[in-house]
């Protein structure tokens, strides 16, 4: 799963949005997936486009998969490019590889031009998902414990569908995931309670990062209102 030669083949899109805390300044966390597949046409690849809304400044976020089945596609560092980060559009287009399916943390937008502020400072591991993760897991293919934040000096406000991460995976990866995040001082968990320790709110099933079936229940009147809609 190296290989960085990949074609974007849009063949799926799935958005699931929650909001797990309302009393959080983190007011909403979503969930944008796409399919893609090798240029070799060897696998299909999920990715899953993280993003929330938040009030205040935003201080940071955590994230910990970890998987019993599959593998997390990450590519390597390539040129002036790590793979923590999008890959900029300029050097996709001088050698004609897509990146657009790797996994990479963001700050604001899955392109780096549309990043806010600069590249993202990267921490340790997700010491508020999982305390015994104090050093960052990342290019490892069941497992990710990574935290980072806004670098020094760089103030982020008030922002909706601020693309945090992107996850990819093969299609037949199973497994856990959960995230963190803060802004204004308040603490946001996809888990139950917010709290760590609590019961994740999603999972992945078949490369895909799903609402857990009680939150998913939530979501079905207004999935099958636009059903109706798009059939009308």
């Amino acid at each position: 799963m190296r290989s960085p030669l990949i074609r974007a083949l849009p063949l799926a899109f799935v958005a699931a949005s929650i909001c797990p805390i309302a009393h959080a300044q983190v007011t909403n966390f979503r969930v944008d997936t796409r399919i893609g597949q090798l240029s070799d046409g060897s696998t299909d690849i999920v990715a899953n486009a993280l993003a929330i809304d938040f009030d205040g400044q935003y201080t940071g976020s955590q994230l910990l998969v970890e998987l019993t089945q599959g593998e997390i596609v990450n590519l390597q560092s390539f040129g002036v490019h790590n793979n923590y980060s999008p890959v900029p559009c300029a050097v996709c287009g001088l050698f004609d590889f897509d990146f657009e399916l790797d996994t990479f943390l963001a700050q604001g937008g899955l392109r780096a031009s549309d990043t806010i502020g600069g590249n993202p400072a990267f921490g340790g591991g997700a010491v508020n998902l999982d305390p015994t993760e104090v050093s960052a897991v990342w290019n490892d293919p069941v497992k990710i414990s990574q935290a980072y934040n806004p670098a020094a000096g760089q103030s982020i406000l008030d922002q909706t569908q601020f693309v945090v991460a992107q996850l990819s995976f093969t299609p037949d990866a199973q497994g856990t995931f959960a995230y963190f995040a803060s802004a204004n001082g308040e603490f946001f968990y996809t888990r139950d309670g917010n709290a760590m320790g609590g019961t994740d709110q999603y999972r992945i099933v078949n490369g895909r990062i799903v609402p857990e079936p009680a939150a998913l229940a939530v979501l079905l009147p207004g999935v099958a209102l636009m059903n109706r809609r798009n059939m009308g």
